[in-house]
């Protein structure tokens, strides 16, 4: 593994583990209130019905069975949100979107890229609704998106031609008892590393999505800068 790309890996994974720990920490908050909360609804309804016996003790021994409740629950939803932890994750996708794809020359020539060695690097962060850094970086040869799902790659260095394009999802759910019906816009940059030979239309190589159409302008304007011969 070559010097540059080490110091990048470093530094990717130093920042990933950073969100991890953020995510662990904000579910923590409402762990701890499990134990809590199941003591105090059981408690409650010891009070409503604390025609029987000793009021006292059916509160205490209800907020008792609360408080194991909650303890239980805790390890169990724990291990049910470790899949969705971004570690692992990011470290795979990393694996499939670079290892697999560039030459050990081309990782060093991206990670040089992306640490700033020899050219600028524009990068374009926000916060996503679960409150967690999402990032693009450019430079003239490379578009690299990270969030906590993974991240994707772009080659510039291989693309012919961009499009923009606005797709909007429905989402269905249920909350309350209810139908929830959701309409998701987003905005997507699609890139082509090969003009179709008979002028048609193609298949897109790689494609960026975004929740705002601001990001989206930001990044093309980065490339439209860094990578002014695509255009």
């Amino acid at each position: 593994m070559g010097e540059s790309y080490s110091k990048w890996l470093e530094s990717e994974m130093a920042w990933v583990q950073e969100l991890e720990h953020k995510m662990k920490k904000d579910a923590g908050k409402y762990y701890l209130l499990l134990p809590i909360a199941g003591a105090a609804v059981l408690g409650i309804i010891a009070v409503l019905s604390g025609g029987a016996g000793d009021l006292l003790h059916a509160v205490l021994r209800n907020a008792l069975i609360g408080f194991v409740f909650g303890g239980v629950c805790i390890p169990l939803i724990y291990l049910l949100m470790l899949p969705a932890l971004p570690v692992k994750k990011y470290a795979k996708s990393i694996k499939s979107e670079i290892e697999d794809v560039l030459s050990a020359e081309e990782r060093e020539n991206f990670a040089g890229q992306m640490l700033g060695a020899g050219g600028e690097v524009k990068c374009i962060s926000w916060i996503d609704e679960e409150k967690l850094e999402n990032k693009v970086r450019v430079s003239k040869d490379y578009v690299l998106h990270s969030s906590r799902m993974g991240i994707a790659l772009v080659q510039l260095n291989r693309v012919q031609n961009i499009e923009e394009d606005v797709n909007e999802y429905t989402v269905t759910g249920r909350g309350g008892g209810f139908k929830v019906t959701q309409y998701v816009t987003v905005y997507e940059l699609k890139f082509f590393y090969q003009k179709s030979a008979d002028g048609g239309k193609r298949n897109w190589d790689r494609k960026l999505t975004f929740s705002s159409q601001e990001i989206r302008r930001q990044v093309l304007q980065g490339i439209k800068e860094l990578s002014p011969e695509i255009f």
